[in-house]
């Protein structure tokens, strides 16, 4: 009886053992589980079905899908067929009338707290259409974007959008905020090409207060584009680019009636707005008194208004004279103003125009202006060169000085930066000019002639003909050197060859006395050339017939010999 107590006992302690292994496993797997989103599957949406059987989405409203290639690869997308009058918010979305204006993506979720949508946009929408809206039913309403991403590319901008849906969600749904006040933009500009929605034990942390961006508007066109929100009356000048530095700017327009032009101008964020202009200096070298200026005014809250600071910067160039003038602006309170303008007067009579070269739109608190001056200081210098005075292979390559310049400016420490542009200018001083490249070529040029003259060999001419050839070639070089463009210096070469090849060369013999001629009174010895062919050597067929006629002469004789013997 004992040892079956004892046998009882053993068992049941192994049964125990084995059961708090299996326990720890299952719970070891639990926390693999629970690191991992535990058993809460990812929502994965390529946005290649737009519903049907076997759609990632719960519904789906107003959106049409493409596939093609932007930039990052064969991506399908969603985009909104819809064009709201008004902008999506959490209160309009139920409404009645405006609810139906809004597109959207629905998904079901349950215990997922992460939503990433990755939206791709065309580049003048880039700047133009807020983040994507993200509703969550039971979850918080509207959610704020927590971080985001861009990634750009040739054509278009990739951006990442991530939210933090709260907890007794239900839904998420992922609206387009295809909508812009005051301006209509196509609503494929804006394309949803992923959303991953997911569970994560470990969330990521909100984005620091986005530093507000520098925007350059290079004044090369008079459309809407960038943060541009308006023109009126401006036209594009393009003819000074090598006198004043920048190579397009904007000037009053030509409406007779018009008094003004003017630049509406959205803002993100910034609160300094920089003009860059050029004015040609008329009289004594100075600015008269009643010069025009650049003014400003916040769209909808005050008049124009003075520039809050002027820099001025005397230029001399070698084709005429102009001033550079800074017009700068600083906003007391940017959320007073989403808009500001920029206004252009109409020159009086007797004073030259006002020429806007560039305007950057810049947070003063944030941004860099020793960086973003240098960059300006920079590009101005590469075009006082003069595209004009290079090849276009020349130019291609000093523009490209340049253009890797802006970008180590961009990457460089503060104090490196001037380093940076020391280096630019050295390398863009070193580019050949066309007039240097022409002039090295001349000498090639000359070569050429030279070498064309002397392969057809000083033997195969009288010493009288042979002069007038090398005639021709110092002809040749006195107008290659005289030149002043690649078709004189050609016309020089070609007529140059033509002259030399008409030079007569020694007839078969000789021009000159024959010491082998036969004088009177001397037999003329046979020519003994006449018997030669192929270089004075008998032929292959001569030299055949040769042996033939003798070897026929020696059998005749034999012949002969045998019938003598026999008579004998």
């Amino acid at each position: 009886m004992m040892k079956v107590k004892q046998r009882l006992c053993i068992a049941a302690t192994l049964l125990l053992a084995l059961a708090l292994v299996f326990a720890g496993f299952v719970h070891i797997a639990a926390l693999a589980d629970d690191a991992g989103g535990g058993t809460i599957s990812p929502i994965i949406d390529e946005c290649g079905q737009v519903g049907g059987e076997g759609a990632v989405t719960a519904d789906i409203y107003g959106m049409s899908m493409q596939s093609s290639d932007v930039g990052f690869g064969e991506d399908s997308r969603y985009f909104s067929n819809k064009a709201p009058s008004v902008a999506p918010t959490a209160e309009n979305l139920w409404d009645e009338t405006l609810g139906a204006e809004f597109a959207y993506a629905q998904y079901a979720v349950s215990g997922h707290n992460l939503i990433k949508v990755t939206v791709d946009l065309a580049a003048e929408a880039v700047d133009a259409f807020a983040p994507i809206m993200v509703f969550a039913q039971g979850g918080g309403g509207v959610l704020e974007v927590n971080n985001t991403a861009k990634v750009p590319s040739e054509n278009w901008t990739r951006k990442e959008y991530t939210f933090i849906i709260g907890e007794g969600a239900e839904w998420v749904r992922v609206i387009p905020s295809a909508y812009v006040e005051g301006e209509v933009k196509a609503m494929w500009m804006q394309q949803i090409t992923k959303v991953e929605i997911t569970h994560t034990n470990e969330l990521p942390p909100k984005d620091e207060v986005t530093i507000a961006p520098v925007y350059t508007d290079i004044c090369n066109g008079n459309a809407i584009d960038g943060q541009r929100a308006d023109v009126y009356n401006v036209a594009v000048n393009n003819d000074k680019q090598d006198k004043i530095g920048d190579p397009d700017r904007i000037v009053f327009g030509a409406n007779p009636d018009a008094k003004e032009s003017y630049i509406d101008y959205e803002l993100q964020g910034q609160d300094t707005v920089s003009v860059t202009a050029y004015e040609e200096i008329l009289e004594n070298n100075v600015r008269p008194e009643s010069s025009t200026v650049v003014k400003f005014s916040l769209v909808g809250t005050n008049w124009e208004v003075d520039a809050t600071e002027v820099k001025t910067e005397l230029g001399d160039y070698a084709t005429g004279r102009w001033t550079k003038l800074t017009f700068i602006y600083k906003l007391n309170a940017v959320s007073d103003a989403p808009q500001f303008r920029v206004h252009i007067y109409k020159p009086a009579d007797g004073q030259s125009e006002i020429e806007l070269g560039h305007i950057d739109i810049y947070d003063s608190n944030t941004a860099d202006e020793d960086k973003l001056n240098a960059k300006h200081g920079l590009e101005r210098y590469s075009y006082l060169k003069g595209q004009s005075n290079y090849s276009a292979v020349k130019w291609a390559e000093l523009r490209n000085i340049c253009d890797e310049a802006l970008k180590a400016i961009d990457e460089a420490e503060a104090s490196g930066v001037e380093a940076v542009v020391a280096k630019a200018k050295a390398d863009i001083d070193a580019v050949v000019t066309a007039a240097a490249e022409f002039e090295a070529n001349k000498a090639v040029w000359k070569k050429e002639i030279t070498d064309f003259a002397n392969e057809k060999g000083e033997g195969n001419y009288t010493a009288e003909n042979w002069a007038k050839i090398q005639a021709f070639v110092t002809e040749a070089h006195e107008k290659i050197d005289a030149a002043t463009s690649d078709t004189a210096a050609t016309n020089a070469i070609l007529d140059a060859k033509e002259k030399i090849n008409d030079v007569e060369k020694k007839s078969e013999g000789g021009n000159e006395p024959d010491d082998n001629k036969p004088t009177d009174g001397e037999q003329q010895k046979p020519d003994e050339s006449k018997n030669k062919k192929c270089g004075g050597e008998l032929s292959a067929s001569g030299f055949a017939l040769s042996f033939g006629v003798v070897a026929i002469a020696v059998a005749a004789g034999a012949i002969a010999v045998r019938k003598k013997a026999r008579k004998e």
